[in-house]
């Protein structure tokens, strides 16, 4: 529990008797040296006292057999631990006789209590039955016997010595603590351990002077003089201690909570932000990584260069299986290395590491709108003073997610506090297959890197990879050097059981391989791979050498052998399984989990039992998926820590699409028919859960029905064959409620509707699921079995809605043929027209408009929705030719949609530049430049290109008459920290005064943001520094918002400008009424100290939360409670308010009700 132990060179007697220290711990303070001591001493002194008054106590007492076993009762269960040690010691001491039984009893009480400290100091929860401790809890056990016996005679001593023995505190519940907690006390400071050092010194002190005044009747001499006034004594330091000892650990605990749940608040905020890491990724590479691996790249000159930063930009092209993957690997640790070293030598400097690994099987995670999100959760968890403006930023988009241009203005200001900033994307060209996606992506990169030379990008990716060229900078091609491939050739032969028995048998063998596989690899560490996986199979050495004369340069020659080797296998068992893996990880939608791929292994067609699955599951891990990948013929693999089983490399999945007409000509029909099939298993036959536990059940045990329910569908619509028995299946699937709303719960869960899918049994009609799919066969023969064509999910969306948000143009065009309503109202956006305008599908717009679509319709004033007509959809999406064709067709262009918003405004916010050309462009009728409404999400269009930082849009709006005081343009981009946006409304006439909207004034609005930059640029232009205006309802001045974003500079910068550090804000009906008040409600120490240097009113009440410390105390920060209380915060102890909080200690945790109390208080 705690690295304090006695000396284990020494005997227990020698440690006991001075032979050297009695305890040990690495590094003590001089405190924690002076507590050991003390200790010693009592020790060696109730030693000396027990063993003196021993011939004359005839009570019973414990050996060392007993106290070996207590310690190992008591280290089985730690959180028992006082209870069971002191049972086994009270039964020691156990006699016939009733007395002694009662003696016993008592002895265990008083033990249970003294042991916990025992176990902290002497660590012997920890401790085998043979440690060297034994000694010191022998001693004490058998000290507490006597006493309690001693007192329990006539002696006129008795009752003070027992109301000592009451007064002993129980320490069971710190026990429970640290096991709950699971927190190390060696890692804190010495303060606990000399408290828990003293307290046990206190004891023992106690109980040697008990012994002497109840013994002093047998032994005389010095004895005589000790009177109840020395147990007195002893009893006050022991009261003393304990309290000191308790304060401690009370304060540790509720640290230990308070960092856990920071730690905890922490975590959130970087997943809220992204939930995409590449720690695993990297972790599976580095794992097989040869050592020196890409040692040349590290020495290369312009490597050198990048890493110093006289390069921008290293963009590294390889063939695939040139080792790219692994190189980026080297990179990264090398970086890492480097900036390590550089935070030691230069602690003030701010430098970060990024790295992102693209992979073709990951596709439906890899987009712009993904990865940039991704890049600020690793930024952000290398700097913990960004955390709170993470949370802070997602607390503002938690109704409505943020837009790429956002998230990207967000990293820029990010990078902004960075002095440099190293990202390293592995294999672009595996980015997405849409190349407009990746062109989005690298457009973003490149943005970020403009006029800004903190950020440092390599990039590695195929040679003909044109969208990495766009980066420019340095090239350095990647291919594997004969040296690295020499040295993995030597690794295999060495581990490799085949070869290096052969090679024992023919040494000459090695010889040839070394020279042989480096020079026909082509640089190519996959190919050498595949080539020394082809020399493994050969019979004989013989075989091998002959082999080696005629290795194939071509990886596909190997990739078909290994392909005619599973077809030749004689196992037809292990052919078919191996087959079923290859389909399912090219074919699949997402990467695949071994859980995953036993229960895809394990389903029968035709078999709904959950109980037979779960027999075959079991068959299958006995047998292990690593046999098959190993039989795959280096096709197959598994990532060790992410335990996703995928191809072994890129170039096998190149591979195997020549295969498609061929090995995998079904491989569609027969994944829907697996989905299907699981998803008819009887434990989903009772339909959605609505409750959470057998929810998770279901998704624990059942582990692939998240991804059968998501894409079962989109496999069948891939089935380039129709198959009339699959198609039953499947009509039988969408027909049967049950199992229909069972699997569509799983698939809203992922989308993070499962409370509302558990408190309401949402209507899933097969005909919306059919056409959200696309199946156009099924929706046709759904309808031809009479089922209504209206008919509506949960969400109100119809099949047409479905189809057209979808872009399924087959299915809409059969449902308008069937007489469909057109539209029809509903859903999140409301009707067909606007799904497929968000949606950009073009084809479905032009046959919705020619079959009458309106063009204006909105959806319902009650609508929560934000797009509430198709142009607005369609310009928020920045879908240009979507716009064109919607304006061509009658749209007004001048609509207030979604929250009274213009279309306009909506292509602002989101930076699509194109699209506000296009509709200033547009000449009949002109649109409206400065129409807009202030609400909650969206103001005018110059408001709205201002808060998301696009300066050109803003410049493009101001050209065509835009207002820049219309609705406080200024405020957003001071709030967001875009200095040149600042600057370019400034110098178009912004006023630096003007009071209102969401920011109060632009002053407010900076601080708010934390941009020491802007505030003095706004400050310069003669801005109000102590400005009242209330801000979202929590604070009235620019000095208020700066407490609260935490920034010490800006606060600094504020009040050295004059800001009032006692306003006040009553009458603005803000919660938080001083600057004071808000740092410690929300726990901002840094600026705390400069308010109180500068003489803020530490006991000024008002507002919600009263004041200051009362803010704090009731948020359980104790190291602003402790601050406020050094510069003189007092609690009134008769005010009612103080008086309600000390009766309910749920409110206040202990050691903060201790601390408060400890100091001087009003009404004492």
């Amino acid at each position: 529990m705690i690295s304090i132990y006695f000396n284990p060179h020494q005997s227990p007697s020698e440690a006991v008797a001075g032979g050297g220290p009695f305890s040990q711990v690495h590094n003590p303070g001089q405190p924690l040296v002076k507590s050991q001591q003390a200790l010693e001493e009592s020790f060696r002194n109730l030693h000396a006292t027990w063993k003196e008054s021993a011939e004359y106590y005839e009570g019973a007492s414990v050996g060392d057999d007993a106290v070996k076993q207590a310690v190992a009762v008591a280290s089985n269960d730690s959180l028992t631990s006082a209870d069971s040690y002191s049972k086994v010691i009270a039964k020691a001491l156990l006699k016939d006789d009733a007395q002694q039984d009662a003696l016993s009893g008592r002895t265990r009480i008083c033990m249970s209590k003294v042991f916990p400290v025992l176990s902290v100091v002497l660590g012997v929860v920890s401790f085998s039955v043979d440690a060297a401790g034994l000694l010191p809890l022998k001693i004490t056990a058998n000290a507490l016997s006597q006493v309690v016996t001693l007192a329990s005679g006539d002696h006129s001593s008795s009752v003070a010595v027992i109301e000592g023995l009451e007064e002993l505190s129980d320490h069971q519940q710190f026990l429970n603590s640290v096991s709950t907690l699971n927190f190390e006390l060696d890692n804190g400071t010495d303060s606990i351990l000399v408290k828990a050092i003293n307290l046990l010194a206190a004891i023992t002190d106690y109980l040697r002077i008990s012994i002497q005044l109840l013994q002093k009747h047998f032994v005389r001499r010095i004895w005589d003089q000790v009177t109840t006034d020395h147990v007195n004594t002893a009893m006050k330091s022991l009261q003393d201690a304990r309290q000191k000892f308790d304060q401690a650990v009370h304060g540790v605990a509720s640290a230990t909570i308070l960092r856990r749940e920071n730690e905890g608040v922490t975590r959130k905020a970087l997943y809220d932000m992204s939930p995409l890491t590449f720690k695993k990724t990297h972790d599976d590479v580095v794992r097989n990584r040869l050592d020196n691996s890409g040692k040349w790249l590290l020495e290369h000159p312009k490597f050198v260069k990048w890493l110093r930063g006289d390069i921008l930009t290293l963009w590294c092209p390889g063939e695939g299986g040139a080792g790219k993957t692994v190189l980026t690997s080297v990179v990264v640790d090398h970086v890492d290395s480097y900036l390590m070293s550089q935070r030691e030598t230069q602690p003030d400097k701010r430098v970060g590491l990024v790295y992102l690994y693209c992979r073709f099987q990951n596709e439906a995670e890899q987009s712009a709108l993904q990865f940039i999100p991704a890049i600020i959760r690793q930024l952000a968890a290398q700097d913990s003073s960004t955390v709170s403006h993470v949370k802070k930023f997602n607390e503002k988009h938690s109704i409505q997610r943020a837009t790429l241009d956002q998230y990207t203005s967000f990293l820029s200001e990010l990078l902004d506090s960075f002095s440099a900033v190293y990202l390293m994307v592995d294999a672009l060209d595996e980015f997405s297959k849409s190349e407009y996606e990746k062109k989005l992506f690298v457009q973003e990169l490149l943005s970020l890197t403009c006029a800004r030379t903190a950020l440092r990008i390599f990039i590695t990716s195929r040679p003909d990879h044109d969208t990495a060229k766009e980066f420019g900078g340095e090239k350095v091609d990647i291919a594997a050097s004969e040296t690295d491939i020499h040295a993995y050739t030597e690794r295999v032969i060495k581990t490799n059981s085949v070869l290096k028995s052969w090679v024992g048998k023919r040494p000459e063998l090695r010889t040839k391989m070394l020279e042989t596989i480096p020079n026909k690899a082509r640089k190519i560490f996959q190919l050498a791979k595949m080539q020394i996986d082809h020399l493994v199979t050969e019979e004989t050495v013989e075989d091998v050498m002959d082999a080696l004369d005629s290795l194939s340069s071509n990886v596909n020659d190997y990739y078909q052998k290994s392909i005619e080797r599973i077809e030749s296998m004689s196992s037809n068992r292990d052919q078919n399984i191996i087959k079923v893996m290859l389909k399912w990880v090219y074919y699949a939608k997402r990467p695949l989990k071994v859980d995953e791929m036993y229960h895809i292994l394990a389903i029968k067609p035709g078999n709904n039992s959950a109980t037979r699955l779960q027999r075959n599951v079991e068959s299958n891990k006995e047998l292990g998926l690593e046999i098959f990948i190993d039989r795959s013929a280096g096709l197959l693999t598994i990532r060790e820590e992410s335990q996703i089983v995928s191809v072994a490399h890129p170039t096998v999945q190149e591979y195997l699409e020549t295969l498609e007409v061929t090995l995998f000509s079904t491989a569609e029909k027969e994944i829907s028919e697996r989905c299907l099939t699981y998803l008819f298993l009887d434990v989903f036959a009772d339909g959605l859960c609505t409750l959470q536990e057998p929810f998770y059940y279901r998704l624990s045990e059942f582990p692939f029905v998240v991804y059968a329910s998501t894409f079962w569908g989109d496999h069948l619509r891939g089935n380039p064959r129709e198959n009339a028995a699959l198609q039953d299946l499947a009509l039988d699937f969408l027909k049967n409620e049950q199992v229909l709303s069972s699997s569509v719960q799983v698939r809203l869960s992922l989308e993070g509707a499962l409370e509302a899918t558990l408190a309401l049994r949402r209507e899933v009609p097969g005909i919306v699921v059919a056409a959200m799919f696309g199946l156009v066969l099924l929706v046709n023969r759904i309808l031809e079995d009479g089922a209504d064509i209206e008919r509506r999910g949960g969400d109100g969306e119809t099949a047409l809605y479905q189809a057209s948000l979808e872009g399924h143009e087959p299915v809409v065009k059969l449902l308008l043929e069937k007489g469909a309503d057109i539209n029809a109202q509903g859903a999140n956006h409301n009707n067909a027209l606007q799904a497929a305008s968000t949606g950009g599908h073009l084809g479905i717009i032009r046959m919705l408009l020619d079959q009458g679509a309106n063009v204006n319709a909105k959806g319902p004033s009650q609508s929560y929705d934000y797009f509430y007509c198709a142009l607005h959809a369609a310009s928020i999406a920045g879908h240009m030719a979507v716009v064109k064709m919607l304006l061509d067709n009658g749209a007004d262009i001048n609509a207030l949609c979604s929250g009274r918003s213009s279309a306009l405004s909506a292509a602002s916010v989101r930076g699509h530049v194109g699209v506000v050309e296009l509709l200033l462009q547009n000449k009949d009728p002109r649109v409206n430049v400065n129409l807009g409404a202030l609400n909650e999400y969206y103001y005018d269009s110059l408001y709205s290109a201002s808060t998301g930082g696009h300066e050109a849009i803003v410049r493009l709006l101001i050209e065509n008459g835009a207002d820049v005081n219309a609705n406080h343009a200024l405020q957003g981009a001071s709030n967001i920290g875009h200095i040149g946006l600042v600057k370019l409304l400034l110098q178009n006439g912004a006023d630096v005064h003007a009071q209102g909207g969401r920011n109060n004034n632009a002053l407010q609005a900076a601080a708010d943001g934390g941009h020491e930059a802007i505030v003095t640029i706004l400050l310069e232009k003669g801005a109000d520094v102590n400005a009242q205006g209330c801000m979202d309802k929590y604070f009235g001045n620019a000095l208020q918002a700066a407490c609260f974003s935490g920034n010490e500079a800006v606060v600094r910068l504020l009040l050295k400008n004059g800001a009032k550090v006692n306003a006040r804000n009553e009458a603005l009906d803000c919660m938080y009424v001083t600057a004071l008040q808000t740092a410690a409600v929300f726990g901002n120490l840094v600026v705390m100290r400069p308010l109180l240097e500068e003489g803020a009113e530490v006991n000024a009440d008002g507002g919600s939360d009263y004041n200051a410390l009362w803010a704090a105390a009731i948020r359980g920060r104790e190291d602003v409670v402790s601050l406020l209380l050094e510069w003189g915060a007092t609690a009134n102890w008769d005010e009612e308010r103080w008086v309600s909080l000390w009766a309910d200690p749920d409110r206040v945790n202990d050691a903060t009700m201790e601390l408060i109390k400890s100091y001087p208080r009003l009404g004492a």
